[in-house]
């Protein structure tokens, strides 16, 4: 008990212990959190954030509809340069897959492997 007293008169606290909900300390820490809440409400609400989250929404739907347009490009394309393939399979008797492979290899991002 001694020691403990001695501790507690050099400033020395106890594991665990914790100043109550009364303390000085407690209360401007919840001051100090109330401080931050309301900056970052302000910050959250305000027009400039608004601003800032539709340029970033804007500038992701752009690049959305540019991927969309060359998805359907490289469909396209990918299509143009099977169906003569297709075509010719039927003077053969067998399916071209080989023929199909290697033009697809030219185009890796519309075959599927």
């Amino acid at each position: 008990m001694a020691r403990r007293n001695r501790d507690l008169r050099r400033g020395r606290r106890r594991p665990g212990h914790h100043p109550g909900p009364g303390h000085p300390a407690r209360r401007r820490a919840a001051d100090g959190q109330q401080d931050k809440l309301a900056i970052l409400y302000q910050e959250l609400t305000g027009p400039q954030f608004r601003q800032r989250v539709e340029a970033i929404k804007d500038a992701f739907t752009t690049m959305q509809e540019d991927l969309d347009a060359e998805r359907r490009v490289i469909t396209k394309q990918h299509e143009v340069l099977t169906e003569p393939l297709r075509r010719s399979s039927g003077q053969t008797g067998r399916p071209p897959t080989r023929t199909v492979q290697a033009v697809c290899t030219a185009l890796p991002a519309c075959c599927p492997a």
